[in-house]
Parts: C-alpha cells; sequence; structure tokens
C-alpha cells in the first residue's frame, strides 16, 4: 500500500521538496538549483553548449536571459554533490578558454 506524497513548503527557489512514504521506508528526494550568471546572452549561450554533452539525461538547464539555470534531482547526496563537482569543474574549465 502506498501512502500519498507529502510536500513542505516552497523552498527559496519555489519548488517543493517532496518525500515520498512507501511501505515504511522514507525515500527522499534531493533537489538543487544551480544559478550561473554571465555578462551577456552569447556568453550564457556558449557556455550552456559547451556543457550540455557532459551533461546530458542528468541535468536539466535553461537559459534565462544572461543566465543559466540548472536542476538536479537524485535520492543520493552523494549523486548530487558529484554532479555539482563535475558541473562547475567543467564550468571553470570552460570560463578559463573562453
Amino acid at each position: 500500500m502506498k501512502i500519498p506524497h507529502t510536500r513542505t513548503p516552497p523552498t527559496e527557489w519555489g519548488e517543493y521538496q517532496t518525500t515520498a512514504y512507501t511501505l515504511g521506508r522514507i525515500r527522499m528526494i534531493i533537489k538543487t538549483k544551480i544559478r550561473l550568471d554571465y555578462k551577456d546572452n552569447k556568453t550564457a549561450r556558449i557556455t550552456f553548449k559547451a556543457l550540455e554533452p557532459d551533461n546530458r539525461g542528468f541535468i536539466d538547464g535553461k537559459i534565462i536571459g544572461k543566465s543559466i539555470i540548472f536542476k538536479l534531482e537524485s535520492e543520493s547526496i552523494g549523486s548530487i554533490r558529484r554532479s555539482i563537482d563535475d558541473l562547475l569543474v567543467s564550468e571553470m574549465i570552460i570560463e578559463k578558454i573562453w
């Protein structure tokens, strides 16, 4: 028997954190949003395209004005941490080249 999801109040980003209760076990879903700001939209688009092949299927991202917004979701804090680390290291390399 599955008990419906419970929701907590919106986070700083206006999103809801969700916890699902299934047969007495708690499954937490960790959500993270990262915003990278650039001097203009062109730089944001170039950086986004350069990061896209590395993150396809793992991280959702979109360009809003001169910022890139990435959303990550996982049941493991370790997985989220590794994904953030990979994303930021890749972005720093692109920034040094550009």
